[in-house]
């Protein structure tokens, strides 16, 4: 018979306080008779196992097998794992290693679980949730709206506090009523650091109530995650940890060293002697009562037999030499209470080795603490390691000592590549330069870069700071760098977009979904007389001019509510009160079926449709040939590249220049110069097909765009026009020389501008 009260209260002995997820099932019904802490824990699994259940109703293998008695006993016989996942939790994944056990008539399956991989989310907030649950050990998690001061905590958290979920107020106000009095300025003082910019992130540690009234002493750390346009932080995510038992396991290591160096003085925390076998004769001390060490148990038990592998081999060297045995850890157990061992060797008058005697020492706390120690360094290696950040660490005289996935991807080698290649320089970017000079421990420089690449130009956000190496106090440089390239094309597509809205002919009006105005563009603002300050914050009611009842009003955006839109004539009052009939147009701006805004665009019915072309034709085209003018054809060609890199195709942009112009102006005068760059216009017009665009450039200049047909050269479309003969309309004949130069997007430059300085080179080099 086993010395338990059950077969549960043994499995909870042996496995309870493992860190991997065990359960313990029957082997023939395989019925779930014990599940251990970790696993009961794990979020999803908790939902698809249970004691009491049967396992084959939970499990099924990777490959589609419901899990059953037969399979169990197959797989206990084998080295592999069993690959399974939860039938009730689907996305719940993971390795299954199988153990056969008998306690006394009674035959059960130890299941060990590894390898669990959680189900993912496509939704934005639940992954910054679970990545920071990823990458930090905690108790629970918290996610601040900062703007609304709303707070969500994780269902871990409020049950670490004794809470049901939701049972709590989920704003900041209901969690600082349950933190300490005495801590509320620290937890406060640290969250305000790291909203202004002074700390890279909140940390802090303090005491916080629980439902029946008990204080939990509480790691809280946490960063920002969201800013708005002004770099401010809108919303912050952090994990809170309970440390309660680790700051009664720091104390009662501080006791057990102090009772340390008393029985020190004494003796020993505890005594032991062998005899020359190293069989144990004697052991025993105080400490026994409170250590719940049953001493007596090792008792003509080989002492060697008792270390950890790993140690055996180097007390038998200091038995062979006759040595002292220092510091050797063993298990007393199954319990792997863990001591510290320490003793000499004895011999008798005639020198000849009698045995072995010494201390011991209950260094149980101790282990503990380090283990919680290295889980920590482990889990920091790991987030360092996955960052999306870019890390890279070298020291004052040049040498390369750390680099993260993303820092090497960046610098496109590996780690002995960089190290090798600092190594052989051994010469310091300015910036490194400046920041070992200053010393400055804790404070940080940061500026942005600009690389050029196939794919565009990219930006970076760069870091440095200064820290000390704690083995030897050496400064070291760590560099953060982080791609923000799609932040600075969404502002510059946005400058594009507020570009074009203040330069169109028709005004417009942004509203929000309340039908507050947001905005509004220049033509509006220059056609009503009204400013931007005096519009916002207000309803459209402001143009309203009197001539319609509030019916007619409801109807229209009981229209736009309905449909989404509306167009109509409309009379609107200016500022000054003078009234103007516009024509109307509003649409709703939806996001996920949710109205966001209301665009209303007003056109003025004063101006004549061939007005309004006349203008647009003046800015886009040149007057005297009727091509597109520089503006209109640096635009197409900007479009062009675009189009370009998207689809990884070449663009062909050629530049073709009048090279005697001035000869000819001096010859024929003006007039006739004016008729020959007409002339000249509609022969390359007819070269070229409908796909290809060409405009005036410069006063002699005209420019082609191509994107497709490339194979087939500009010179057999155009022809050979080195040297052109133009007959003017009164008879005369003027020969045109002509330069033609081309270059391609991206073989011979990276961007619109640098294609057309290669290209006007060219020409004046020829020149």
């Amino acid at each position: 018979m086993y010395m338990f009260a059950s077969p549960v209260e043994l499995f909870e002995t042996v496995y309870g306080g493992m860190i991997y997820p065990i359960a313990v099932v029957e082997q023939e019904s395989l019925k779930v008779t014990y599940i251990n802490t970790t696993l009961r824990n794990l979020s999803g699994v908790e939902r698809g196992i249970k004691v009491g259940q049967i396992l084959d109703t939970a499990l099924k293998t990777a490959s589609g097998d419901i899990v059953e008695s037969a399979l169990f006993h197959k797989v206990s016989t084998e080295t592999n794992p069993l690959d399974c996942h939860c039938l009730i939790n689907l996305g719940v994944t993971f390795s299954l290693h199988l153990k056969p056990v008998q306690l006394d008539s009674e035959h059960f399956f130890v299941l060990q679980f590894d390898n669990i991989a959680m189900p993912t989310s496509n939704d934005k907030v639940c992954n910054d949730r679970l990545a920071f649950a990823m990458n930090e050990a905690c108790d629970g998690l918290w996610d601040w709206n900062i703007k609304t001061n709303a707070v969500y905590f994780s269902p871990k958290l409020d049950r670490m506090l004794g809470f049901e979920p939701g049972e709590r107020e989920p704003d900041v106000n209901g969690w600082l009523s349950l933190v300490h009095p005495d801590d509320q300025p620290v937890a406060l003082s640290a969250i305000e650091k790291h909203l202004q910019g002074d700390a890279e992130y909140y940390e802090a540690e303090y005491r916080i109530a629980t439902k029946d009234g008990q204080w939990k002493q509480v790691h809280d750390r946490g960063l920002s995650c969201e800013w708005n346009n002004e770099g401010k932080p809108t919303r912050a995510v952090g994990m809170l940890s309970d440390i309660t038992a680790y700051r009664s396991l720091e104390a009662e290591l501080r006791n057990t060293l102090e009772r340390f160096e008393d029985y020190a003085s004494s003796g020993s925390d505890w005594f032991w002697e062998t005899n020359a076998n190293l069989v144990v004769t004697d052991i025993g001390g105080r400490p026994e009562h409170e250590s719940s060490i049953h001493l007596a148990q090792l008792i003509d038990q080989n002492l060697i037999h008792t270390l950890r592998e790993q140690e055996q081999t180097e007390a038998v060297l200091a038995l062979r030499n006759n040595q002292p045995i220092r510091n050797i850890r063993f298990a007393i157990g199954t319990q792997e209470y863990w001591v510290n061992l320490s003793g000499r060797p004895v011999f008798d008058q005639q020198g000849q080795l009698t045995g072995y005697r010494g201390i011991g020492e209950n260094i149980n706390e101790q282990v503990k603490l380090e283990n919680t120690v290295r889980s920590y360094q482990k889990n920091s290696e790991i987030m360092m390691e996955k960052a999306p950040v870019a890390i890279g660490i070298v020291d004052e005289a040049g040498n390369f000592f750390y680099a993260n996935e993303s820092f090497t991807a960046l610098n496109k080698c590996n780690y002995e590549q960089l190290a090798a290649k600092y190594q052989e320089n051994r010469e310091l970017s300015r910036p490194d330069r400046e920041l070992f000079r200053s010393a400055a421990l804790g404070e940080h420089t940061s500026y942005e870069m600009v690389l050029e690449t196939l794919d565009g130009p990219k930006f970076f956000s760069v870091t440095k700071f200064l820290t000390r190496r704690a083995e030897d106090q050496c400064l070291l440089a760590i560099t953060m760098i982080m791609d923000i390239t799609y932040s600075r094309q969404q502002e510059v597509e946005q400058k594009k977009v507020e570009m074009v809205l203040d330069n169109i002919a028709e005004g417009i009006l942004i509203t929000d979904a309340d039908h507050r105005i947001v905005s509004a563009n220049n033509s509006l603002l220059r056609e009503t007389g009204f400013t931007m300050t005096e519009l916002v914050g207000q309803t459209p009611s402001v143009l309203s001019s009197g001539r319609y009842d509030r019916i007619f009003y409801q109807e229209m955006w009981s229209q736009v509510h309905q449909t989404g839109k509306w167009r109509g004539h409309l009379w609107n009052r200016k500022k000054d009160g003078t009234v103007l009939r516009q024509k109307v147009s509003i649409q709703a701006i939806t996001v996920n079926d949710d109205v966001q805004h209301y665009i209303g665009i007003y056109s003025s019915s004063q101006q004549s449709t061939s007005e309004q072309d006349s203008e647009m034709f003046n800015l886009q085209c040149d007057p005297l040939t009727g091509l597109p003018n520089r503006a209109l054809l640096q635009d197409r060609l900007h479009m062009a590249c675009q189009r370009g890199r998207a689809s990884r195709q070449s663009v062909e942009v050629s530049l073709i220049k009048i090279s005697n112009r001035e000869e000819l102006l001096e010859q024929f005068g003006h007039t006739a110069c004016d008729e020959v760059l007409k002339k000249l216009a509609f022969r390359f017009q007819d070269c070229l097909s409908l796909d290809d665009s060409i405009g005036r450039y410069g006063v002699d200049e005209f420019i082609v765009i191509r994107e497709r047909n490339l194979e087939t050269k500009i010179t057999d479309i155009l022809g050979n026009i080195t040297e052109q003969q133009i007959i003017l309309s009164d008879g005369g004949q003027v020969t045109v020389k002509i330069g033609l130069h081309s270059a391609s997007y991206p073989k011979d430059a990276h961007s619109p501008q640098k294609i057309i300085r290669q290209l006007r080179s060219k020409t004046t080099e020829l020149k």
